[in-house]
Parts: structure tokens; sequence; C-alpha cells
């Protein structure tokens, strides 16, 4: 009897410390809707700690471990932009976007990272598709973690590789592949593969039950954890060896849906600055062209005239959600003798690095575009073709230099109250210099109001301008393909 009591409780024991092993699993991963770098646990499918937060307004597919430099590597879709993660300081760098050639036909982005430590490659999949998916295909790359730019090993036709990871138990790269785009309950289901570095040769393993399935966090020697999107969203837990496929906790409160790892290392933590910190400037130009087909002008602004404004905005608003700089205080302002704007709040886009996979130059690019009332736009880019500029996209500029940027436009267009799509003036000018301020300029709500100091030959007219924003209907099981995966 004591025989059999004490091998009852090396059995309940062994269940408990399984039990324990379970609940241990740690995975970190980024979230869709924010860019929350965040570890969790997939088996209750709760938040353990938020460590690190990045650009909001990208969603995050990929994510590598680099053990030998102490760093992840982070990468956006539809942006395909490559970040690098110290892992102690968490300090961030935004390497660039991608180099995709976009000169061949069809639509592409990225999906997927994966580190090999032995040889010291950072693996990326690339998703191809024409038309309503009716031809798709994947490239297998390698990523030079220093300037983006890739280098293709193999082309798989017929599927899309939504996910790698590394095995360094066996040393084989691992993907999910689906051959087909559809809802989350497609017959196109997901497939376990094995790829060949060398050569992008695909090894099916088995399918698995479920359409929608992302993430490949892999717990060494063979078990996966993914995310999956079927009657309702949770994270799975596969194993290789049995082809089995286990439910595990709602992913919902997470949020973390491809962008994961198995967590084997320490991760620092590095709050983010809530507090604003404002830069104020005013500036000064002169137009280079007029373009006043119905002469609402009245020929009072001309070619060589000079103009001026001030702008304000917070530097730390590109990691911010929502943006700050859309409201008062910030805004910009245009001054003519015969014309004054005003815009109450503006929007501001930042961007180093940037590859143009059409005309394949690399620039620096910094804009802002505002709308005084429902009159006019105000648009301002500079373009840096040397990439020089810029080192990051976290933070917008604290000091501006025109004679940095070899390309520098500002457009003023006013629109038709009846045509909102049709621009009825457009003022096109050179910003040549602009000077910080000491004190901060904040522009008040309701301050844009427009000052047209002039009148057209016909009756007057007030002219509109409504921004678009687009919408996009996700239903709660929405299977979501390479082209169909929108920020919520």
């Amino acid at each position: 009897m004591r025989r059999y009591a004490l091998v009852l409780a090396l059995l309940l024991g062994l269940g408990a410390e399984q039990s324990r092993s379970q609940q241990a699993d740690t995975l970190v991963g980024l979230t869709w809707s924010r860019s929350e770098l965040v570890s969790f646990d997939p088996h209750t499918g709760t938040r353990i700690e938020k460590h690190l937060q990045l650009n909001p307004y990208e969603a995050f597919r990929g994510l590598a471990y680099d053990a030998r430099r102490q760093r992840l590597y982070a990468l956006a879709q539809s942006s395909q932009n490559l970040y690098i993660i110290d892992v102690n300081s968490m300090e961030t760098k935004h390497v660039g976007n991608l180099r995709i050639d976009r000169r061949v036909p069809g639509s592409v982005d990225a999906s997927s990272l994966a580190y090999d430590p032995y040889t010291d490659k950072l693996y990326v999949a690339i998703e191809h598709w024409e038309g309503s998916y009716t031809r798709i295909w994947s490239e297998l790359c390698i990523v030079d973690p220093q300037t983006a730019s890739l280098k293709t090993i193999a082309r798989m036709d017929g599927l899309f590789i939504d996910s790698l990871a590394f095995n360094k138990s066996d040393r084989q790269l691992y993907g999910l592949a689906i051959y087909g785009s559809g809802p989350w309950d497609s017959p196109f289901k997901a497939a376990l593969v094995r790829i060949d570095q060398g050569t992008g040769y695909i090894q099916t393993l088995f399918q698995t039950p479920y359409h929608t399935m992302l993430g490949l966090a892999l717990k060494e020697p063979f078990t996966f954890f993914s995310w999956i999107n079927w009657t309702s969203h949770f994270y799975g837990e596969t194993d290789v060896r049995t082809g089995i496929v286990g439910e595990l906790g709602s992913s919902d409160e997470v949020d973390v849906i491809s962008a994961m790892l198995y967590r084997e290392f320490s991760l620092g933590t590095k709050a983010f600055p809530e507090e604003p910190k404002a830069a104020s400037f005013v500036y000064g130009g002169r137009v280079e062209s007029v373009w006043d087909p119905e002469n609402l002008l009245s020929g009072r602004i001309r070619v060589g005239q000079r103009f001026s404004g001030k702008l304000s905005y917070d530097t730390l608003a590109p990691y911010k959600y929502p943006d700050p700089n859309e409201s008062a205080p910030y805004g910009i302002s245009v001054h003519f003798p015969s014309l004054d704007l005003t815009a109450t709040g503006l929007q501001a886009a930042i961007n180093n690095n940037f590859y143009d996979g059409s005309s394949q130059i690399v620039s620096d690019r910094f804009g802002l575009d505002a709308y005084a009332k429902e009159e006019a736009s105000i648009s301002w880019s500079l373009i840096d073709t040397s990439a020089q500029a810029l080192a990051n996209n976290n933070l917008l500029p604290d000091t501006l230099v025109p004679a940095q940027w070899q390309q520098n436009r500002m457009v003023i267009t006013g629109y038709d109250p009846e045509n909102r799509w049709r621009p009825t003036y457009r003022i096109v000018g050179i910003v040549d210099h602009v000077t910080r301020t000491q004190n901060t300029f904040e522009f008040e709500a309701g301050e844009n109001e427009p000052s047209l100091l002039l009148r057209p030959r016909h009756a007057p007219k007030k002219h509109h301008f409504t921004v678009i924003q687009p919408d996009y209907p996700v239903s709660d099981n929405q299977g979501l393909g390479p082209a169909a995966r929108p920020k919520k």
C-alpha cells in the first residue's frame, strides 16, 4: 500500500511540475494595435510586462533575437521598416525600409524574420501576389541589418511564407506556409514546413487545422507557439514531433499576433516620456510659381514674392498615440501681403533611410501637412537625397536647416466648395531660412479661421477642404491575408 501511495505521490508531483513548467512559458512580442514590446503568458493570455514603445502607426510582423549582439530585430509590414533594439538599454535604431525592388509587377509585402546564429544571417520572407491572389509566391532573402538591403536566395511559387523561425537544435529553418488567401475558415490550411537555407526547397512536415495561424515562437527543441484566428482568437502550442496543435489562452488581452519569440533572454524596460517636448520656429521663403486659372488671387501673389510664417510641434510625437500635433497648441501659419492662413494642428511625417523601390534611391524625408479651416491646405516637404539629414525616425527635428535638404517645397492649395477634390489655386515656394525660437508658439483651437484678403472676379467663394480618413472594417474573425491586415 505504501508503494502505491509513493507511486501516486510521484505521479502527482510530476504532473504538478509539468503544470508549473507550462505556466512558466513566457513569450515576448509586439502588439498589433499599438506596437508595444511586451512579455506575456500564452497559457493564460495575460501580459506580464511592457518593455518599450515602437511606432504605434505601424503593424509588426517579424521579430528575431541576436544573442551575440544582444539585440532584437523588428520588422513592420506595409512600410517594411526594419528596427534594431538593444535588449539592455532598449535603445531603438531605425535601419530603414527593406530594399524591395518595386519594378516587378503585382503587390508585395514583408512577412517574418529569423536569425541563424551559426552563420550570422538574418532571413526574411517576402510575399508577392497579383490581382485577387490569383498568383502568389514568396522569396526567401538574407537581410543586411546595417542597410536593410536584400540578397534573394530562392523564389517559392504558389505559397505565402507567413512566419519563420530558426531552430538551433537541428540548425534548420522552419516556416508556416499557406497555399491560398481567404477568410478564417478557408479550406487552405497553414502547414509547418522546413526550408533549405541554401536553395529554398520546401519540405512540408504536416498541415494544421487552421488557415490563419501566425508567429513561430520556438521553444527548443521542437515546440512552437503561434497566434490562431479561428472561431475565437487564441494562442496555440504545436508539437513538431506529433503534429498536434493545442489550444491555449485567449489572445485578445495581449494583442500580439505575429511578431513573437520564446523569451530566453533578459529584457530591459524603457518608459516612454508622456510630457511634450515642444519646438517652435519662424520661417521665411520666396514664391517659385503661382497657378490661378480663375484669377482668385487677382495677381496679388507673384513669383519672387516673399512669404513668412511660424510653426510649432511636439518633437516626441512620432511614437505617441494619438498624435498630439494634430490639435492645439500646435500648428502652422503662412503670411503673404494679401493672404493669411493659420492652421491649428498639423501632421508631421519623418523617415530616415527611405528606399524608393521604383527609383532605387535612398533618402531622408520630413514633411508637414495642415488644413486652414476649410479653405486651403499647407504642405511643406524636405528631402535629403544623401540620406544624412536624419539619424532616426522616433523624433521630429529640433533644428531645421534648409541647406541640408536638396529638395525643399512648400505648397499652399485652395479648394472649391462645390467640389472638394478640385483645386482652385496653388502657390509653390521654397523656404530659405528657419529659426528656432526660445518661446513656444501656441495655436489655439478655433484659430484656423483663414483670412483671404483678396476678391475673385466672380462672386465670392468659400473654399472647402475635407480630409477623408480610410476606414478598414475588420470583423472579429476575419482571415488576415498579406494585403488585408489593417491596423485596428
